[in-house]
């Protein structure tokens, strides 16, 4: 029931959030325009990152009206996600030359990893730490590259984090279980509005949350 209730909040709150959403974005000239190199026609938001944030956030942190317990996962994640939010949110107004975009990818993957207290958890040292690392920053970039197709990025999310959602209810980690249901509920919602033609983007914030 407490996964049924979390995906169900994650996908109500983007799927009411999201026109909000897309309304401010035009206020604010928050869009993607048309180029030679985009299939899109017409200016599109690009605030769908932060309605799925906010989608999976809500769905995460209501759980614990269903007796969910506070964990490092939930905390890494929470914190780690903020500043990746934050930074693709800056990076679809403004620009922002790779270098920085790359640094700042690298700090929300340390933050995670050391808030989560994931280091040392692959039995590999140092190595197995390291490649954790890298392979945190590699999906990150990953989904961003992905996200070139109305609801491609979003789609693989949603099919990736119920595969791992399987894995983490049948083995009783709860806290993760939680984390993949929200996400899954918060995209499913997204999905809606991006499937073609889109009628908003995820954006950097969004594709790098994902």
């Amino acid at each position: 029931m407490l996964y049924i209730f979390v995906f169900g909040v994650s996908l109500l709150l983007v799927l009411a959030l999201t026109p909000f959403f897309i309304k401010f974005a035009f206020k604010k000239n928050f869009l993607d325009y048309p180029d030679p190199r985009k299939i899109h026609s017409h200016p599109t938001p690009l605030l769908g990152g932060a309605s799925v944030f906010l989608g999976f956030l809500g769905g995460v942190l209501l759980s614990f009206f269903y007796g969910m317990h506070w964990s490092y996962e939930l905390s890494g994640v929470l914190l780690g996600g903020l500043l990746v939010l934050g930074l693709g949110l800056w990076d679809d107004k403004f620009g922002m030359r790779p270098g920085i975009k790359f640094f700042g990818q690298i700090v929300a993957a340390f933050i995670f990893l050391l808030v989560s207290q994931s280091f040392g958890k692959l039995n590999f040292g140092l190595l197995g730490d390291l490649l954790f690392f890298l392979w945190m920053v590699g999906l990150m970039n990953a989904f961003n590259f992905l996200d070139n197709m109305d609801g491609l990025c979003s789609g693989i999310s949603v099919l990736a984090a119920a595969a791992f959602g399987v894995i983490f209810i049948l083995t009783g980690q709860v806290s993760l279980g939680i984390i993949c249901l929200a996400l899954i509920g918060a995209l499913s919602g997204f999905l809606l509005y991006n499937f073609p033609p889109a009628k908003i983007f995820l954006g950097d914030a969004g594709s790098m949350f994902n």
